[in-house]
């Protein structure tokens, strides 16, 4: 039986369901860049191998310590960053429906002039693509009380190649 008391959640499998490689949705701001060494900290990330020590927060529990970029509508890749946080399991319905795809610090959206969100792509991987087409990150979104089993922090992906440089800032 159910305990009344606790939330409904999504189930964890559904939360931890990877975003696609290439995704389009929307970026929102994830705060200052203070949240971004505080997390990496927190599990043990050094973002010394990352330009501008650039990270975020990624959407699904899968994500976390992977590299990624960022690519607005007719700009080019940014990055690669490290995903140093994920957002909360009970955020994460609201996250699909709303299109989310990423949360990046606000001196990373002001780079783009943008302030609050902001439609774009991220590339998880250690070099973005010359062209392709992103996907959108639609899980199933699944209801349990499932409870929540430690999965451990996963190690951080660290750049092991150079990318071409023209199609990246």
């Amino acid at each position: 039986m159910t305990d009344p008391l606790l939330p409904i959640l999504v189930a964890a499998f559904v939360w931890f369901t990877p975003s696609p490689r290439h995704a389009y949705g929307l970026i929102v701001n994830y705060g200052n860049q203070h949240m971004v060494e505080i997390n990496a900290d927190y599990r043990g990330y050094d973002l010394s191998f990352y330009p501008d020590r650039c990270g975020g927060s990624a959407i699904s529990r899968a994500d976390i310590g992977k590299m990624f970029w960022v690519k607005l509508p007719g700009g080019r890749w940014y990055g690669g960053c490290l995903f140093v946080d994920v957002g909360a399991r009970h955020d994460f319905p609201d996250q699909i429906k709303r299109g989310e795809i990423a949360e990046l610090p606000d001196w990373m959206l002001e780079k783009f002039d943008k302030y609050y969100s902001v439609w774009g792509e991220i590339y998880i991987g250690q070099c973005p693509p010359r062209g392709g087409t992103p996907q959108r990150y639609s899980p199933e979104l699944i209801y349990r009380n499932d409870g929540y089993n430690y999965v451990p922090i996963p190690p951080q992906e660290k750049p092991s190649m150079i990318c071409r440089n023209d199609i990246i800032d």
